[in-house]
């Protein structure tokens, strides 16, 4: 999942700092021939997708371009085989306005489960509050993907476009049902977003991804930048639907303008969320140091040290010895004293080789300054680490 996002976001930055404009392929006219047959009665109409307020946002005659809110997508189909579709993408990224605009005609065919688009012409029209203007247009080409009409979740009926592999395009409704689940104002994911040791959070871009298969939803997502300084900042999504997100967010640490180097910054939550969510932490991380293995747990050996019927074993000693020839290898060695009063108490050695230990524990309980009779003392044996919830079971020595 986070090499996907990545790729994506990268795309959508590589779009966004492009302003040079494409030479344009030739371009058949605003008004492509009518199919040669009629399309289906269920997919004829108008479907949309995301939250766009207006889908009249070029004019073909004087070639303008309109700036409607929100983003989205929609496809028109006529009875007799034409289609025209479109979309409106905004970002923000960095304090500067991304806004792109498309539209696409031709004629359509649809053949069992399969649906072809014949476009005869494209248009992009790309605004970027940090750079130029840029407008594109593409001329004769063939999409297919697969089509279902079918009820969503919700048991709303919808569109569904799928890619030739399999992974989905697009969850279209009829223009009337555009938005059959509100968004409702109260669900919502709010937390802190944390840098690095040393870092600042300023500029660092938060993603709200709504999860669609291995993707996120384009329409339905949300971004936000953080724009104050310091190692923290809260940050919250407002307005959010009854679904999964994924949260992420980075930035561009090192200040090349250019994003996912090794020192810029990443983070997730590494769990789907549903929201309402408060609370939530998004730690960053250096890229360098985020595909980095998780450091080897300390091998250790722990357990407990009990005393022989009415004993105490404060003073007892454990000993946890690697035994080189036929003494302990006092360097690779380590013991263990109990301070503790009681009839059993903890002991623990960390930080182990890999390697067999031999353990044993004893005290001076008769306090003669040698270990002997009424002293106690327990063989336990070889142990290789990690090995925790040991019985270590004191005995008089007779």
């Amino acid at each position: 999942m986070f090499k996907k996002i990545l790729s994506l976001l990268a795309l959508v930055v590589l779009f966004a700092a492009c302003s040079t404009t494409p030479e344009p392929t030739p371009d058949p006219g605003d008004n492509p021939e009518p199919g040669s047959g009629s399309l289906p009665q269920e997919l004829q109409g108008e479907w949309f997708a995301g939250s766009i307020s207006s889908i009249q946002f070029y004019d073909p005659i004087t070639g303008d371009w309109a700036a409607p809110n929100g983003s989205g997508f929609y496809m028109i189909f006529k009875a007799d085989g034409s289609y025209e579709e479109g979309a409106v993408i905004n970002s923000t990224q960095y304090n500067c306005s991304l806004q792109l605009l498309g539209v696409a005609k031709g004629t359509a065919e649809v053949n069992g489960t399969k649906l072809t688009l014949h476009q005869t012409q494209r248009k992009v029209h790309v605004s970027n509050t940090c750079g130029n203007a840029s407008d594109s247009s593409e001329g004769i080409k063939d999409y297919v993907y697969g089509i279902e009409f079918k009820d969503d979740a919700f048991g709303t009926p919808a569109l569904f476009l799928t890619e030739t592999d399999g992974s989905p395009h697009g969850t279209f409704y009829p223009w009337g049902n555009a938005d059959p689940n509100p968004e409702p104002s109260s669900l919502s994911l709010s937390g802190t977003v944390l840098a690095p040791a040393g870092g600042d959070v300023a500029g660092t871009t938060i993603y709200a991804c709504y999860v669609q298969g291995e993707g996120c939803h384009k329409a339905k997502s949300k971004t936000l930048e953080i724009s104050s300084h310091g190692s923290s900042a809260s940050f919250a999504f407002e307005g959010l639907e009854n679904a999964p997100y994924f949260l992420l967010a980075f930035g561009d640490a090192n200040s090349n303008g250019e994003l996912f180097d090794d020192d810029d910054t990443y983070g997730e939550v590494s769990t789907e969320l549903a929201p309402p969510q408060a609370g939530l932490e998004l730690q960053l991380y250096y890229l360098k140091d985020f595909d980095q293995p998780e450091p080897e747990p300390e091998l250790s050996i722990s357990g407990t040290v009990t005393a022989p019927a009415d004993g105490d074993v404060q003073g007892v000693t454990v000993f946890a010895c690697v035994i080189v020839g036929d003494a302990c290898d006092e360097a690779r060695s380590q013991v263990f004293t109990i301070s503790s009063r009681g009839p059993s108490a903890m002991f623990e050695f960390v930080g182990l080789e890999s390697t067999p230990y031999y353990l044993f524990a004893a005290a001076d309980a008769n306090g003669s300054g040698e270990l002997d009779a009424g002293d106690y003392f327990v063989e336990y044996g070889e142990v290789t680490p990690p090995a925790n919830e040991l019985t270590l079971e004191l005995q008089v020595i007779q």
